[in-house]
């Protein structure tokens, strides 16, 4: 997994916003509020029982995006769907617009920016 959020993050470098980008870890090592400058999406890459926490950070930072890569709702049965259902509580209680959960993320093609492992195309 280390591998994958690390080309995540790059990808989102290479075609992304001008901004920069920042990692936010568990445990203590960085929160939300801590990071340099303030962020407009985050890439939630926990297990499905820490999301509502990450979703609760990103309100009190005041990060209003969310692209949740986490599995194990929806697609798991009628557990899921109810951990599903409050994940969309959450998110709404918490102000932040959510892609996902369980998805791949997005593609602008128009800039090229794929904050993934896949790149995008030259015209």
């Amino acid at each position: 997994m280390a591998s994958l959020r690390h080309g995540r993050l790059h990808r989102a470098a290479d075609g992304g916003p001008s901004a920069g980008y920042g990692r936010v870890r568990p445990a203590g090592r960085a929160e939300p509020a801590d990071l340099a400058q303030s962020a407009d999406l985050a890439f939630i890459l926990t297990p499905v029982q820490a999301v509502e926490g990450v979703l609760d950070d990103m309100g009190a930072a005041g990060i209003p995006n969310a692209v949740v890569l986490a599995s194990g709702y929806r697609e798991v049965g009628e557990a899921g769907r109810a951990l599903e259902d409050a994940l969309l509580d959450r998110a709404v209680a918490n102000g932040v617009t959510m892609l996902g959960p369980n998805c791949l993320g997005f593609v602008n093609a128009n800039r090229r920016s794929a904050p993934t492992r896949w790149r995008c195309p030259r015209r």
